[in-house]
């Protein structure tokens, strides 16, 4: 999972579930979520944003799933050292794929 800001990805995460991200904290505190304007699932290839090919198989395209956040949590003690985790819950649920 690659958060998507300005072009390019400033921070990642991996899906938990259908609704929720792990990340660190520091990816999601302070207002960081105000440049976090997509979140990308599926996507080999962030410096392409055409379509992505497959390995092998260069005439098929990977359907990359582009969704926003409905809320980020930060651990609760998080200082800027410690306890640097957090969730991140998704606008929709994702649909898994072969890429997902």
């Amino acid at each position: 999972v690659s958060f998507m800001g300005f072009g390019a990805s400033i921070c990642s995460g991996a899906l938990l579930n259908e609704r929720y991200v792990l990340t660190s904290a520091s990816c999601i505190s302070h207002n960081a979520t105000e440049y976090i304007f997509d979140i990308l699932l599926g996507d080999i290839n962030l410096k392409n944003n055409s379509c992505n090919e497959t390995y092998g198989a260069p005439e098929e395209c990977l359907q990359v799933k582009s969704l926003s956040i409905e809320e980020a949590i930060p651990h609760p003690l998080f200082n800027g050292t410690f306890n640097n985790v957090g969730l991140i819950r998704l606008n929709e649920s994702v649909l898994y794929t072969e890429y997902i």
